[in-house]
């Protein structure tokens, strides 16, 4: 039960970040089926195209995914085919898994890509990939978890290249937590590797840490460990910015937020919430200054936060 109430946890922060859920665009949250050019539709569990051809049957057991850039436009159709052993279960009883495959077809369903990946983990949990805003295959990364077998993590191209191979845990220590969370999140020019551990007995304890790679998998100089780096929307236009925000505690404990370019280069530093964006402006608190500024840091208006105390 803990662990699928965490998953549901889980895959509701991610929908949140992401906007997005099967059949929804990755990166504006418009319907798969009415964003502008639709050529192909889902036809229950397997997709058609608008002229009424089957290019994937319903019920075949595979899952299908028709993935738009951030623009609205369809780009592809994937097809996800899960590998299990039904005679190996995990702890909470569900088979392991063995293998994966990722098929990305276009939208006449002809297959583009192909990546076939061996591995052991847990349903939805042993493997995960990230789709790039713009749509270019070349770009997408795939995440392998296999921190519960010897506590390492990698990260693929396409092509089936390692880019990221990181000893998260000592292989003798994976034993030593109940759960394992690894999750990979991508920005237009890099990527994050999100990792939790949880131990549930004898004492609940939670780790929780991140990794950050340029899209070649070299690890990323940022202004300081950050605890997590999440895409800032422009609230005018309901579309991911190029604004990042990189989320960290300082020596006193308090939340605070940098915000950041494309690259996850810092642009204005100790903030303590960013609250709306539109075309490069941000309503911030900083300190006890609260108001408007640009990406460079400049007070376009501010006022004391305590004004609305004096109303």
């Amino acid at each position: 039960m803990k662990k699928k109430f965490f998953l549901l946890i889980c895959l509701a922060m991610l929908l949140a970040l992401a906007g997005c859920n099967a059949g929804d665009n990755p990166q504006t949250g418009q319907s798969g089926d009415s964003a502008a050019g639709v050529e192909v539709l889902y036809y229950f569990d397997g997709v058609i195209s608008r002229d009424g051809e089957i290019l994937f049957m319903p019920g075949d057991g595979r899952e299908y995914l028709i993935l738009n850039d951030n623009t609205g436009r369809q780009r592809y159709i994937l097809e996800t085919e899960m590998t299990y052993d039904p005679k190996r279960r995990t702890e909470y009883d569900e088979p392991v898994q063995t293998a994966c495959a990722y098929r990305f077809y276009d939208l006449q369903g002809a297959l583009q890509k192909e990546l076939n990946i061996q591995l052991l983990g847990e349903v939805n949990n042993a493997v995960n990939y990230n789709f790039p805003m713009d749509g270019d295959l070349n770009k997408v990364r795939v995440m392998v978890n296999q921190v519960n077998v010897d506590g390492t993590f990698q990260v693929l191209d396409l092509d089936g290249n390692v880019l990221v191979s990181e000893q998260v845990l000592p292989p003798d220590a994976s034993d030593e937590w109940s759960d394992y969370y690894v999750w990979l999140e991508m920005a237009e020019n890099f990527i994050q590797v999100r990792c939790s551990f949880y131990k549930y007995d004898p004492e609940y304890d939670f780790r929780e840490t991140a990794y950050f790679y340029d899209m070649s998998g070299q690890p990323l100089e940022l202004e300081r460990q950050y605890n997590y780096i999440y895409n800032i929307y422009d609230s005018f236009t309901n579309l991911l910015s190029d604004y990042y925000g990189g989320y960290y505690e300082n020596e006193q404990g308090q939340s605070m937020v940098d915000l950041l370019d494309k690259n996850a280069g810092l642009l204005v530093g100790g903030l303590n919430e960013i609250h709306h964006s539109a075309e490069g402006l941000f309503v911030v608190v900083r300190g006890f200054e609260r108001g408007l500024m640009d990406a460079q840091g400049n007070w376009i208006f501010k006022e004391s936060v305590f004004d609305e105390l004096e109303d």
